[in-house]
């Protein structure tokens, strides 16, 4: 799928953002909202020459993974085409729109400037859940590509245990 992915993002059939650097969660979602996927590419010789590590909030016990350079990207690409597949395209894009809306339901969303979004509000103001439930809710908005009932299965698991 590597292949196929990388050809169809050369002749424009992969909706494809490249970044040269590590996007943010919400980053990625603004991305999703647009039907764009994050593609991750290094460019300078100290990125190239270390592995990347990141915190998963989402587990217990402080869990980290770590990816080499190559390792990242082909990530994204994988993300790629668990975002682009036909039967959940779409309704991955709904979701990942609701859930960026979800502190501001009644805005115009055609021409809305999205850094303005801030659906983490809901949860901390609206909700008063803690900070913790919100890095788990980052990971369906980040680095979850399936389909949606998934996605709000997994919501509402991490939701409940935070009542």
């Amino acid at each position: 799928y590597i292949n196929q992915s990388i050809v169809s993002w050369a002749i424009s059939k992969r909706p494809y953002h490249l970044m040269t650097y590590i996007p943010n969660p919400m980053e990625v979602l603004r991305m999703q909202c647009h039907g764009k996927r994050v593609i991750t590419v290094f460019t300078t010789l100290g990125d190239l020459k270390k592995n990347h590590v990141a915190n998963l909030y989402y587990m217990k016990g402080n869990q980290m993974h770590s990816k080499d350079p190559f390792e990242f990207t082909l990530h994204d690409v994988k993300h790629m085409e668990n975002f682009i597949h036909f039967d959940s395209y779409y309704e991955q894009i709904g979701l990942l729109r609701c859930l960026l809306y979800i502190n501001n339901p009644t805005l115009d969303i055609s021409n809305i400037d999205l850094s303005l979004l801030k659906p983490k509000l809901f949860f901390t103001n609206e909700l008063k859940l803690d900070d913790q439930l919100w890095y788990e809710l980052e990971y369906v908005i980040s680095d979850m590509n399936c389909y949606c009932i998934h996605m709000l299965k997994y919501l509402l698991a991490k939701v409940i245990l935070a009542i």
